[in-house]
């Protein structure tokens, strides 16, 4: 099960306090904050046991510590809802319980050969049952039929209203819709939907079947169409690839394994009811952000639309959230390094420079013309501030 609070992050050191989102993993109690008004704002770090985690009642509120180190930054979190407090306690107390046990000693009962053949038994059926999850994992997901991804789609549509209000600007989505009927693969098994969600957060959202969510901050902060493209370009090849569905079955199979496996009871029908939101929680792996940067990149030069402004963005975003970022270890990030990201497109569009050029000769000029437009949101889909 999943549940979120905002609150507020109070670095050690600083006056410079960072609202955002806490959400606690109540499988793992695994607790992860996003700097940010939502969830789907950029992850800055998470907390679990080994932190030594301590939770404090104030005056209405409630303040959570732990030890710093490990790509953990020092500080506190401040956050009022209560319930979400218990939830964390209940998991601060399993550990402990955990903690107290004392581990029997087998080596009065079993002599020194049967623990051997004991610890190989259990150690071959470890590798056995991860064997199996790794390999369901990779094409359980396949067992779907195309058909339920907008099915699965609808469940975290009802859970958008938490990120922001749904908003209408007539003429930038005809613009972006008609970018977006070119980006789309010709083989693909979706009906593409696009939706313009107002929000201040710079952030686009990929539901299956083929419903794209533009926020609206990202497209303020575009200063081109051509950068529009390459984001939703993107997000396409998150579709296309099946990415949500993969991280939804991979979230349950991880489920029934550690049950199995460990004995751990786990609420499916309230895990089942949770799907919507944990589709908008789970990040993508970088495996999956790499192959969906590797669909834009190609799709781009197919057009003959180059990566250079989509670098350009990239490159903004590095620089306003670089130093938030850069105390993360690289592992724990759900994209690859901007760097990285610009890298790839740079050296993408190097290698295909000469098709690229073919496709940029038969560019529509209509096309190429809106590319270089900038971008216009309605007044009702401004992100309202402060």
């Amino acid at each position: 099960m999943v549940c979120r609070a905002f609150c507020t992050f109070y670095p050690d050191g600083t006056d410079s306090p960072q609202e955002g989102m806490l959400v606690l993993d109540e499988d793992t109690g695994i607790l992860h904050f996003y700097a940010g008004v939502s969830a789907n704002s950029r992850f800055f770090f998470s907390l679990g046991p080994e932190n030594g985690l301590r939770l404090e009642k104030l005056q209405g509120t409630f303040k959570l510590r732990w030890h710093a180190g490990g790509g953990v930054p020092a500080g506190s979190l401040i956050f009022g809802d209560e319930d979400f407090a218990q939830r964390i306690g209940q998991c601060l107390s399993q550990v402990a319980a955990i903690e107290q046990q004392q581990p029997t000693s087998l080596f009065h009962t079993a002599g020194i050969k049967a623990f051997k053949r004991v610890a190989l038994i259990l150690a071959a059926a470890f590798f056995l049952a991860v064997a199996l999850f790794w390999y369901a994992n990779h094409f359980f997901y396949r067992l779907i039929p195309p058909s339920w991804d907008r099915k699965i789609a609808e469940l975290a549509e009802l859970e958008l209203a938490a990120w922001g209000e749904r908003c209408s600007s007539p003429q930038t989505e005809k613009k972006l819709k008609k970018i977006l009927a070119f980006l789309v693969p010709p083989t693909t098994v979706y009906q593409y939907e696009l939706h313009i969600l107002r929000s201040e957060v710079e952030n686009a959202v990929a539901l299956p079947g083929g419903m794209i969510v533009l926020f609206s901050e990202i497209i303020a902060q575009a200063k081109s169409y051509s950068e529009l493209a390459g984001i939703l370009a993107h997000e396409i090849g998150h579709t296309e690839n099946r990415h949500g569905v993969r991280q939804l079955t991979f979230r349950f199979l991880l489920q029934i394994f550690l049950s199995y496996a460990f004995g751990f009871a786990d609420d499916f029908p309230g895990a089942a009811a949770d799907t919507g939101l944990l589709l908008l929680l789970m990040k993508n792996s970088r495996d999956h952000e790499r192959e969906a940067d590797q669909y834009a990149a190609a799709k781009l030069a197919d057009l003959g639309i180059s990566s250079l402004p989509l670098r350009q963005f990239f490159q903004r975003m590095q620089k306003k959230y670089g130093q938030m970022t850069e105390q993360v270890p690289v592992v724990m990030l759900s994209h690859p390094p901007e760097a990285e990201r610009i890298e790839f497109l740079a050296q993408y569009e190097m290698r295909h420079s000469k098709k690229l050029r073919r496709a940029q000769s038969a560019l529509r000029a209509e096309l190429r013309q809106l590319l270089s437009e900038k971008p216009l949101l309605a007044a009702s889909c401004q992100a309202k501030r402060g």
